[in-house]
């Protein structure tokens, strides 16, 4: 439940207004909906008490007559705009929450971002966030338009009718309706998982199969692989089934408990009319406004439902989006350059594990040089390329850059400095060229500025960017991970000699 929270303050961050909007318009829907039911039985009632009496020529229809449609194109107004309203505050949430959790995930561990570069994890965190779009148009606005319209309609028939009956009333739909749901959500809710989790499981089966498909007919096991993904999907389709059983059970309780509530009502105002002399007109109005709460219940079924699916997937994204750590502030004063690049006595362990993968190296970069570091796949270039750009911390030993080691570097003048190239991308596909684009120069002249946009992609398009566009696919890339130690000089704008100006670089 905290999970649901904190994602529901992310998304009503920036758009509470327009959330308010649609909430009150979700309320006045249900509002004008019980008035139009409660004055359509008073005025049927009335009518026909009039002409059993004789006097119904005098009886005046014209003024019920015309609330009564008024009501009628109100609400039919209030509902388009309560459609409107409120599926753009969830779509402006959306990407306010996508926004958010892409800035956290920006400053992540740099492990956590290499777990969250494959295709299943973000295939995941696209479902989830998709996901949470229902926690505001199927939890949040519903039930508290519900519970709004029930204490409203309750107030009104404990003025004009009875409080007994009123509080019949509000006791049936409110805590009949909780407990219902309440039930369904227990039933539902490792269902309703299992489906989400199904449903990815055979979108990534289905995503490998077409990605594999070469490799497959090539080995002759394309059809084991189809018949996978057909069992994985079978499987789904079962789950579903029986998590649409839950929910069409939910709704049938909820029924009931709706006709409880109106048999309670009608007993009541019946024995009020026989014994108390309560007008048969306001009796009526009791009766047909108990009949109209039943909308309020209706989509009650499907929040219990997808309760389960919305928290795992509120719970993943906000997991996520507390995996983002906050730049180290750094005690030293910032030096000129971060050469030369120091390393001694450098330990580094296998990601989660206690292995060595590194193990006491000693080495030093000096400006204008450059070095070549090689090495078997997996013994830990890539490892010590972003222990070096401080990404990974290590386990024993020092990196000193500039004569400062890292933990006295401020982060933001450490990643002025020095940044990472790795052979595969984190979030963001696209060739070398594509991604740089997306940055804009940091204060350059124009001559500078023209140099940073121009010059630099098209370099970066003649030599990597044909590999980095696989890599950024989800392949991986068989290519060299860049390590670039540089500096900017006293204007802000960056140089773009290499040796000359003390920017060291290891190639793998």
């Amino acid at each position: 439940m905290s999970a649901l929270v904190h994602i529901l303050r992310v998304m009503l961050a920036g758009n509470r207004a327009a959330f308010l909007r649609g909430a009150a318009l979700s309320a006045l829907v249900l509002v004008m909906g019980t008035a139009l039911l409660g004055l359509s039985g008073w005025f049927i009632t009335a009518t026909a008490i009039a002409g059993l009496a004789g006097v119904g020529i005098a009886f005046d229809v014209f003024r019920p007559s015309a609330m009564i449609r008024f009501l009628a194109l109100g609400r039919a107004a209030a509902r388009y705009g309560e459609r409107l309203l409120t599926h753009d505050a969830t779509l402006a949430a959306l990407a306010s929450l996508r926004t958010t959790l892409l800035a956290r995930l920006s400053s992540a561990p740099f492990l956590t971002l290499g777990r969250l570069r494959s295709g299943d994890g973000l295939n995941r965190i696209t479902a989830d966030v998709d996901a949470l779009d229902a926690l505001p148009l199927r939890v949040v606005l519903p039930v508290g338009a519900a519970l709004t319209t029930v204490t409203l309609s309750a107030l009104m028939i404990g003025w004009l009718v009875d409080p007994v009956t009123a509080l019949i009333l509000w006791a049936g739909f409110t805590l009949g309706g909780a407990a219902v749901t309440l039930h369904g959500i227990r039933a539902a809710r490792a269902l309703s998982e299992r489906v989400e989790s199904l449903a990815q499981s055979h979108r990534a089966q289905a995503i490998d199969l077409i990605a594999a498909r070469d490799d497959l007919v090539a080995t002759g096991r394309l059809s084991a692989a189809l018949a996978r993904a057909e069992e994985a999907e079978n499987d789904r389709q079962a789950a579903a089934l029986r998590l649409d059983r839950i929910e069409r059970a939910t709704g049938r309780n909820l029924s009931l408990v709706a006709g409880l509530t109106l048999a309670a009502v009608v007993w009541q105002s019946g024995a009020l009319v026989l014994d108390a002399g309560l007008e048969p007109t306001r009796a009526a109005i009791a009766i047909f406004a108990a009949l109209a709460l039943n909308e309020a219940l209706a989509p009650l079924r499907r929040l219990a439902a997808n309760f389960g699916r919305l928290s795992m997937a509120a719970g993943r994204v906000s997991s996520l989006m507390d995996a983002g750590q906050g730049a180290w502030p750094g005690t030293a004063q910032v030096p000129e350059t971060a050469l030369p690049v120091r390393i001694e006595r450098l330990t580094l362990h296998r990601p989660g594990t206690t292995l060595p993968i590194v193990s006491d190296l000693s080495l030093t970069l000096e400006g204008g040089t450059t070095t070549l570091l090689t090495a078997p796949s997996g013994q830990g270039k890539s490892t010590l390329l972003a222990a070096i750009a401080g990404l990974i911390p290590p386990a024993t030993g020092d990196v000193i850059l500039g004569g400062v080691t890292h933990a006295d570097w401020p982060e933001g003048a450490l990643r002025q400095r020095i940044t990472l190239l790795p052979q595969r991308a984190a979030l963001i596909a696209g060739t070398v060229a594509e991604n740089l684009r997306r940055i804009p120069p940091p204060r350059a002249r124009p001559r500078d500025s023209d140099r940073a946009r121009g010059a630099a992609p098209r370099r970066a398009d003649r030599g990597s960017g044909r590999r980095d566009r696989r890599a950024g696919a989800g392949q991986p890339a068989r290519g060299a991970a860049r390590c670039r130690a540089g500096h900017r000089r006293a204007s802000g704008h960056r140089s773009n000699r290499s040796a000359q100006d003390c920017d060291a670089l290891t190639r793998v």
